[in-house]
């Protein structure tokens, strides 16, 4: 969270339609603009609280069909809903790629339902991830670091 600090006394005495900053004032007045202005470009560059945890996938994956994305992401609901580690799911995808899910730990974060979960492709070629997720106040479940 960007906090801003507080302004300057020669910001707040300086007569802005009135008068021009001179001398100490201008630099004073100038370091608080620029502090001002990076603030607000910072803040309004960082993303919500609700983007910070990201989605596990995306839609817009490399190598992945749509249908593959809803195979694995309806294994991996499977998976992290049985609520138990060692639970297990797999998918198989028309398009020949397939995969298998398995909960690691469950565990909590700030109040969230959290759990580690390992994916493996079985079939079509891909890399093994585990990830931790935690369920989030929609009832998804989110990558959460």
């Amino acid at each position: 969270m960007v906090q801003i600090a507080p302004v300057p006394r020669v910001m707040r005495t300086l007569p802005m339609l009135d008068a021009e900053p001179m001398g100490e004032e201008m630099q004073d007045f100038r370091k608080a603009f620029l502090s001002a202005t990076i603030a607000a470009c910072l803040t309004a560059l960082a993303p919500p609280a609700s983007a910070q945890m990201l989605a596990p996938w995306f839609k817009d994956s490399v190598g992945m069909s749509e249908e593959d994305m809803a195979q694995m992401k309806g294994a991996l609901k499977a998976a992290v809903d049985q609520k138990k580690a060692g639970a297990t799911a797999d998918w198989t995808s028309p398009s020949g790629r397939a995969g298998h899910v398995e909960v690691l730990e469950l565990f909590e974060k700030n109040g969230m339902e959290c759990q580690t979960v390992k994916h493996s492709f079985t079939a079509g070629g891909g890399k093994t991830f585990t990830l931790p997720l935690c369920k989030v106040a929609d009832g998804s479940w989110k990558i959460a670091f």
